[in-house]
């Protein structure tokens, strides 16, 4: 199962049918948001999905961001934390990766490729 729309989910796609993979590829794309609903937005729909989807490996994309001293104390450095805290604590089996900006075809205009092309 994939949950998300975006570039990530699509790359993730052949995992839709999956019945012991939840990946987990929504989220708040824009890592300077200040928008509260943004973040809880996500922690409901990943609490939801922790809740329905008990027996799944989560697969989830968290920052490399948390180890950058500039940007830990960061809206979403510290919600990505806790996404991660959430997880380790609830899922029946887990693997969160932290990556980078992720570079490909998006409709998201708060990227930086899409920076560069503007």
């Amino acid at each position: 199962m994939v949950i998300g729309d975006g570039m990530i989910a699509k790359r993730f796609g052949k995992y839709a049918e999956d019945e012991n993979i939840l990946v987990f590829a929504s989220g708040v794309s824009n890592s300077s948001s200040t928008i509260v609903a943004d973040y809880e937005r996500e922690e409901t729909l990943l609490l939801n999905c922790l809740k329905e989807h008990t027996n799944k490996t989560l697969v989830y994309f968290s920052t490399c961001s948390i180890y950058d001293p500039s940007l830990q104390q960061s809206n979403y450095v510290m919600h990505k934390l806790k996404m991660e805290q959430l997880i380790q604590s609830r899922a029946f089996s887990y693997i969160i990766f932290r990556v980078s900006n992720p570079v490909g075809f998006t409709n998201n205009k708060h990227t930086v490729l899409n920076f560069f092309i503007q």
